[in-house]
């Protein structure tokens, strides 16, 4: 093996390795800590904080192809990442109380059934306020 081939693979291995670090880096980018646990929101007194999984991935390769005829070389080399954000629960803060809303399995999920589960966790929240103020009405 002469030098040239040396020196080309010792290139592709390092084009390779800065090509998958900057694929991770950017899927660590995405799956930050403010995924997790999203956007506060603030409803009738309330602050609703969503809590989410995250799941991510990376994958990577390359090859040195040497066409001797030609004296060229081909250093083909690519890589991918996937970030998945998962809806998991909902923390409900009133009060100074913090109560989990929990959400249906991923497979199930859906816009309407987060939507409703949320609502679902309001109205309780407001029935339970309003035993507070008059006992009375609990009876």
């Amino acid at each position: 093996m002469n030098n040239d081939n040396k020196a080309t693979k010792a290139s592709a291995a390092a084009n390779l390795m800065q090509l998958m670090s900057f694929t991770a880096d950017k899927a660590v980018e995405m799956a930050s800590a403010n995924s997790v646990m999203g956007e506060i929101t603030q409803i009738d007194g309330m602050v609703i904080i969503p809590v989410s999984k995250i799941s991510a991935g990376f994958a990577g390769g390359g090859a040195n192809i040497v066409n001797v005829d030609a004296k060229k070389s081909n250093t083909p080399s690519g890589s991918g990442a996937k970030v998945t954000v998962t809806p998991m629960s909902f923390l409900v803060i009133k009060d100074g109380e913090v109560t989990a809303v929990n959400i249906c399995a991923p497979a199930e999920a859906s816009k309407k059934s987060i939507i409703a589960k949320i609502a679902e966790a309001v109205k309780g929240f407001k029935k339970n306020k309003k035993k507070d103020a008059n006992p009375e009405e609990a009876k």
